[in-house]
């Protein structure tokens, strides 16, 4: 089963609402409001259910306005065993910027899947990268829906490669292989 929790630490209200529109989408109108439409307006109309032929998973969204309260929510996800798989990030805030956030994310759980959304071009990708880490994404506002959609998906199933790679060789170690079948076996898995 796909961990598909994503964190969106912003303080703009607006882009957190909006990422939050773009991954959890409301999944039927209300029955009776139809029903209302047919009888105001005497006509029938269709209300498609958004996201209903997709091949995106089913996200769970939470939120943060800055960068110590996020650092909060995920402290207590990795001690609940239920870490964030996706955290979209604003580079711009008060308090902690992004990269300072990110960087104290990376002490707490260093897998999950950073993705830095900004209007602000303040820092260079080589000191993003020096300090976060090579396996951040980056993202400029204003953002279109399939972007974060894409970039949302890729995260989990990322994060999804990486826990299972990690289980993989637990489980290896424990079998007790030379260094050479090993070595071969890594060699293959990883083709």
């Amino acid at each position: 089963m796909y961990n598909t929790k994503v964190l969106v630490v912003d303080d703009e209200e607006i882009v957190r609402d909006s990422i939050r529109e773009i991954l959890v989408p409301r999944k039927k109108v209300d029955q009776g409001l139809e029903e209302a439409s047919f009888d105001l307006f005497d006509e029938e109309e269709t209300i498609e259910e958004e996201g209903g032929n997709s091949y995106h998973p089913e996200f769970l969204m939470d939120e943060a306005n800055n960068g110590k309260t996020g650092l909060e929510k995920v402290k207590k996800a990795v001690e609940d065993g239920k870490p964030y798989a996706v955290i979209f990030l604003d580079m711009r805030m008060p308090g902690w910027d992004g990269l300072t956030t990110c960087v104290e994310i990376r002490k707490i759980d260093p897998k999950a899947q950073v993705f830095f959304v900004t209007a602000f071009t303040d820092r260079s990708i080589e000191e993003i990268i020096l300090q976060a880490g090579g396996d951040v994404g980056y993202l400029s506002k204003p953002f279109v829906q399939e972007e974060i959609l894409q970039l949302a998906t890729k995260g989990v199933y990322d994060w999804y490669r990486l826990t299972n790679l990690e289980h993989l060789l637990e489980i290896v170690g424990q079998i007790g292989f030379g260094e050479t079948q090993l070595n071969t076996l890594l060699v293959n898995i990883l083709q």
